[in-house]
């Protein structure tokens, strides 16, 4: 039951991603039913026409040429048949792909954007390389498993109903009930085994999330290791831990394989047995050589099915082992914005009694506004939590006690999706995407800018000698280029970016920190003449006597 629901929970979720689905999947269904169909006749045809070639008279009427009864009518409707399944089948191929692509692409879409709308303390958590394995093992699971439900345990059902139905009208109704209950058996003991195979599933994942997050953690810090000459160092360790995922994946491979062997000796029983049956019924006259024939193709046609369903319902049960890790971050706190609409007033932010903390030091009983028009600093000794402040200013973090005012709206608790048309931040760490060096200048701006606007906001951060030096021009794909940038010139391509948003507050954490005093002075300026409010946090002394007002956590903070 808890496995049904978290399948339907990753549904809907898709389904608002793929609004087509249900479309889609009722063309599938349908495709399947026919296809379904055809398979089953093409065996009751071929028995037909056996029974006819041993009738008494055989022979050529060509007055009944196009009737059932003539032979080389039969002959040529199986051909048909036979040649209109196998084109249905390579269109249903066709279709699964585009429909499993669909989902999965649907799924990754939504993991994206619920991953951006998690609380920062709980993304603080996360492991970034496990996160990545799971979102992708996720998608690619609920792909497989609407895969192994309308493309093979629904076709199979559907084909199993027809070949009973044959049964009983060519053979008779006890013989059709042996086969259809046989079949259930079939499936129940998968379905079974498949429960019983959850258990080897997760030590697999988790030993492959460990490699995955090992991997990813040390490409991400290749320049520390090569300057602490740690490469043999953390191969040895990578080497280890391969060795061992390798040891858990055999383990836990093998018990999965043994259950597979069982479900196949099944089969073979169910081959086997009826079979056997066949040929007694056929040696007693029971059966003719056609209805010998149909029996035989039908229990070979489900012979493949059969062994698909036993593997896929194997797979599927690590498919929910799958969705069931993602499905932790589904239910971690998310951000919530509301749209409440804006007042103007004289000031942007009003603490009010505003209890926060720093770690080991508190800020008790805050009453501060942050007035339009001016420039703050916000200083204080590394790591004091300068950064914290601005993190509850920017809706991450929440007071423990007390109000926290954007003009008009309370966002003590829930942010304002409107507060982020009128302000813009520049964090330490500077971020460049993949694309174009416009892609990233007026990344998520609401304005449209030509390239002269753009080249004067480049010329003026005295970035055009970079443009030069590699190359490049607004175009440019930059995507293996911008990780030879310096962290200054990364900087001040976020300034512009923050610039070209308009804003009526800019927020900047440490905006001169790889730049040179005279870089930065200029810098500063060319920003105060473009946004009139600004807060930053700084250590430098020169942007401490560049602004209107000091705020220093070293005064306020206290010990806990």
């Amino acid at each position: 039951m808890k496995s049904l629901q978290l399948y339907k929970r990753i549904w809907n979720i898709s389904v608002n991603y793929y609004s087509k689905a249900y479309f889609h999947l009722i063309i599938m269904v349908a495709l399947a039913l026919l296809s379904s169909f055809l398979n089953t006749s093409v065996p009751f045809l071929m028995k037909i026409i056996i029974d006819k070639t041993h009738e008494k008279k055989l022979y050529l009427d060509t007055t009944g040429i196009f009737t059932l009864n003539n032979l080389y009518t039969l002959v040529t409707i199986y051909a048909s048949v036979w040649l209109f399944s196998k084109l249905l089948e390579w269109v249903q191929n066709i279709s699964s792909l585009y429909l499993s692509n669909s989902f999965e692409v649907s799924l990754l879409s939504f993991g994206l954007q619920d991953f951006l709308s998690i609380k920062k303390y709980e993304i603080d958590k996360i492991d970034i390389g496990k996160f990545v394995s799971d979102v992708n093992r996720a998608a690619n699971a609920f792909s497989a498993t609407n895969t192994t439900i309308f493309l093979i345990l629904i076709p199979t059902l559907i084909q199993t109903f027809f070949m009973c139905w044959y049964l009983y009208k060519n053979i008779n109704i006890l013989y059709s009930l042996c086969f259809t209950l046989f079949s259930i058996f079939i499936f129940l003991t998968s379905l079974y085994i498949n429960k019983r195979n959850k258990k080897y599933l997760s030590p697999i994942y988790s030993s492959r999330n460990h490699v995955n997050s090992f991997f990813l953690q040390k490409v991400a810090n290749a320049y520390d290791i090569k300057t602490s000459n740690a490469i043999e160092y953390e191969t040895n360790i990578f080497k280890r831990i391969l060795q061992e995922n390798v040891k858990t994946s055999f383990y836990n491979q093998s018990k999965l394989g043994i259950s597979l062997i069982f479900q196949v000796i099944i089969i073979f029983i169910f081959l086997l047995f009826f079979m056997l049956i066949s040929a007694y019924l056929f040696s007693k006259n029971t059966l003719s050589s056609g209805d010998f024939i149909l029996v035989s193709s039908y229990i070979i046609m489900l012979t493949t099915p059969f062994l698909m369903l036993s593997q896929q319902l194997t797979k599927l049960g690590a498919n929910i082992v799958a969705l069931s890790n993602f499905q932790i971050y589904l239910d971690m706190s998310k951000d919530q914005l509301s749209k409440e609409k804006l007042v103007d007033k004289d000031y942007f932010y009003q603490f009010k009694a505003a209890f926060l903390s720093f770690g080991e030091k508190k800020l008790k009983n805050f009453d501060f506004q942050f007035i339009k028009n001016k420039k703050y600093a916000i200083v204080g000794e590394s790591g004091i939590g300068k950064t914290t402040l601005i993190n509850h200013m920017l809706g991450l973090e929440k007071l423990e006690k007390g109000q926290l005012f954007y003009k008009n709206i309370d966002i003590t608790q829930h942010f304002s999706s409107n507060i982020f048309k009128e302000i813009a931040f520049v964090g330490q760490k500077s971020t460049l995407f993949n694309g174009t060096l416009r892609d990233n200048l007026v990344y998520n701006a609401n304005y449209a800018y030509t390239d002269e606007d753009l080249l004067f906001y480049i010329k003026e951060l005295f970035l055009d000698s970079t443009l030069n030096n590699y190359n490049l021009d607004l175009n440019t794909q930059i995507d293996d280029v911008y990780k030879k940038f310096s962290g200054g010139e990364c900087q001040r391509l976020n300034i512009i970016r923050a610039l070209l948003r308009k804003p009526s507050l800019l927020i900047l954490d440490e905006p001169t920190s790889a730049l040179d005093e005279k870089t930065a002075k200029k810098m500063l300026d060319f920003i105060s003449s473009h946004v009139k409010s600004i807060i930053l946090v700084t250590h430098a002394k020169y942007c401490i006597e560049w602004v209107d007002e000091i705020i220093d956590l070293n005064l306020l903070l206290i010990d806990e």
